[in-house]
């Protein structure tokens, strides 16, 4: 499941949507004709600046933190759970301890809250400037378009953890099962048509799987559970991992280039090679242009060839 008060920044799921995200944001702050375009995100450890246009014309880097107390616009957003417009901070005390007002000269505000698809609240999709402004009523449509699409990554996010965390995968190595593959492979092609990643699939199997079963079949199957356990310790946020009722493991995951398979080929094989066991693992691998991959059902098919 997801840690919905974990900053994002702090994930491996940022790579999903920080490219698209950070785009947004600054698409946003050129319509505006303003200097910065945020979504912040809201935790109990209070709010951090998760996409940003910085290095474009505001002054924000992604990271940039305030307390959980700090009377800030985005707070005000959170804790009403209603679009903030202020169009001249300067002119309102409410705000003269508000630091992006007194120390970063902001003077308009215009916010909304995002949500997770269970409704709890993640933070704010906001455009700030430094002058005085007057939005009509188009400007409070456009961000509310915005906002859905970020709501939007998120309900794909959320789903995509649903299903990882469902019924689908064998004891005892908690890997998914052929069944589970298939189920998420249709998630792993939403993510890559959404964010534009390719796919990458790699097989996995033990090189010495036969004599050390003729030897030993109670400490074969100890063994496949530790590299089942190992390979599930290395993936990262997007991959998936299942075991095949071969007794092999295959691995879809997206990916930029094929060197990024191959990185992680190499880090599966030095992470089973430091088991002690003395086994080493083979890796094959195949990678799918997103413009020239094949549908999900021939995909998965290769998959459990490569293995």
């Amino acid at each position: 499941m997801i840690n919905k008060d974990q900053w994002l920044l702090e994930t491996d799921s940022a790579n999903f949507c920080l490219p698209k995200w950070n785009k947004t944001v600054a698409l946003m702050a050129e319509l505006y004709d303003a200097p910065l375009g945020l979504i912040v995100q809201a935790s109990s450890q209070g709010f951090q600046y998760t996409a940003t246009n910085y290095g474009h014309r505001g002054p924000y880097p992604a990271g940039e933190q305030y307390p959980a107390d700090a009377n800030i616009f985005a707070r005000q957003v959170v804790e009403t759970g209603k679009t903030l417009y202020v169009a001249d901070a300067e002119s309102d005390p409410q705000w003269a301890d508000n630091p992006e007002v007194a120390d970063e000269g902001f003077c308009s505000f215009l916010g909304m809250p995002i949500y997770w698809p269970d409704g709890k609240v993640f933070g704010v999709i906001c455009v700030m400037d430094q002058s005085i402004t007057a939005y009509g009523d188009a400007f409070m449509r456009l961000i509310e378009q915005l906002r859905d699409l970020i709501e939007q990554d998120l309900q794909l996010w959320d789903q995509f953890e649903l299903m990882r965390d469902m019924a689908l995968k064998d004891k005892p190595d908690e890997l998914y099962n052929s069944q589970g593959l298939s189920t998420l492979g249709q998630s792993c092609m939403q993510f890559a048509r959404r964010y534009g990643f390719d796919i990458g699939v790699i097989g996995v199997s033990l090189e010495q799987l036969e004599e050390l079963r003729q030897k030993d079949k109670q400490r074969c199957e100890k063994i496949l559970s530790e590299v089942g356990h190992t390979i599930q310790n290395k993936l990262r946020g997007s991959d998936v991992a299942a075991k095949l009722e071969s007794d092999s493991f295959v691995l879809v995951a997206l990916a930029n280039s094929p060197d990024e398979i191959e990185l992680l080929c190499q880090r599966l094989q030095e992470a089973v090679e430091a088991l002690p066991f003395q086994v080493s693992i083979a890796c094959t691998q195949q990678f799918y242009p997103l413009d020239k991959a094949p549908n999900v059902e021939t995909m998965l098919r290769g998959a459990s060839s490569v293995a």
